[in-house]
């Protein structure tokens, strides 16, 4: 997989890899539906376009955006979702283009989050010093603490025992 450079792209592929640590991974442009199509035709065919013999059951896309292009590609594959392939988004964003289809995702609070950082930047321009997040969303490190990521650990096995099936895979993308 390409280098990934976002602290969110990171964490969500070392838990990925914390779980999963044998699944293969492609690494797409940006986050975008075009380019979760582009990176599920890689996992799903080969180079003539044929479904691969062993392709994987389930894609876990860092992005919404990114697996609903998993979804999409899947479907002009002539793959049932979820029947065929089992396809996870990160973010809890509304996501257009699936039709009667509901996108499986792990959602974020972004509320709290902004209201986080909304207090933090108000007591700074009020000229008090910055404090350390001690909300459960994020840590002073704008990184979710250790309890929020095991807890995303957590779902992901909980999705790998009820529906992921045998073979598993990681899109993600360097600029989410």
């Amino acid at each position: 997989m390409a280098q990934a450079t976002v602290d969110v792209t990171l964490d969500r592929l070392a838990g990925f890899r914390e779980v999963f640590p044998q699944a293969p991974g492609v690494m797409a442009d940006a986050s975008l539906v075009d380019e979760g199509m582009i990176a599920a035709r890689t996992l799903l065919t080969d180079a003539d376009g044929a479904l691969h013999a062993d392709r994987p059951t389930a894609i876990v896309a860092q992005s919404d955006l990114l697996a609903v292009g998993v979804i999409r590609a899947a479907e002009e594959l002539g793959l049932r979702v979820p029947e065929d392939l089992t396809v996870v988004g990160f973010d809890g964003i509304a996501a257009d283009g699936l039709g009667s289809l509901k996108l499986t995702t792990i959602a974020q609070p972004a509320v709290a989050k902004g209201r986080a950082a909304g207090e933090q930047v108000t007591r700074m321009l009020a000229g008090e010093p910055g404090s350390p997040c001690t909300s459960p969303v994020y840590s002073a490190k704008g990184r979710p603490p250790l309890r929020c990521r095991m807890k995303k650990i957590a779902r992901l096995r909980q999705l790998a025992s009820t529906s992921l099936r045998s073979r598993l895979c990681f899109c993600s993308s360097p600029c989410s």
